[in-house]
């Protein structure tokens, strides 16, 4: 955390500050993980599919190459990964829907293990809210916006598995 606050004092520039984020938590896997898992980012490759950018993606890096690498991004083939998470110095509803999209397209290529990973400190009600339209009479319990259902009860394996929020201290599992 101090890394990240001495960054965001430093730096002006927030697409900066966020990968400042990104590298913080890539660079304290890397250190906490088993050597059989990588940790890099870029995107997943399945076929002639390719994933959203993703912030980090974990994978078994002994059985499996990265198909190929540009600098710090690499294309990781599907069958290697072992999760994928996105990373979020600040969210809001409009960051959450975004994520969730990301998701559902790596749940539709059949990456099951997402999370989303945030620094900044938000209440669980806040966190809550975010899966959940705001209600009026005419809808259902359902995400959309305004092109796309994003969430309904069918599509609840495109959530994220897990949430965290390292400052606010919550966790939220997604219950088998």
């Amino acid at each position: 955390l101090s890394k990240l606050r001495q960054a965001q004092q430093l730096i002006p520039h927030n697409p900066s500050r966020g990968y400042v984020g990104e590298e913080i938590l890539r660079d304290f896997l890397k250190n906490a993980l088993p050597s059989c898992a990588k940790v890099t980012q870029g995107f997943i490759i399945d076929g002639d599919a390719i994933s959203p950018q993703c912030d980090i993606i974990i994978y078994d890096h002994i059985n499996y190459a990265p198909i190929y690498s540009f600098g710090d991004v690499d294309l990781i083939p599907i069958e290697s990964v072992y999760c994928v998470i996105e990373v979020k110095t600040n969210i809001n509803r409009t960051s959450f829907n975004k994520v969730l999209v990301d998701f559902k397209k790596l749940n539709d290529m059949g990456i099951l293990n997402k999370a989303l990973f945030i620094y900044k400190r938000c209440s669980p009600q806040t966190i809550e809210s975010y899966f959940f339209p705001r209600q009026t009479q005419k809808i259902e319990l359902s995400f959309s916006n305004g092109v796309e259902l994003l969430y309904d009860m069918d599509g609840y394996h495109a959530l994220p598995d897990i949430v965290v929020s390292l400052i606010s201290d919550i966790c939220y599992e997604k219950g088998q």
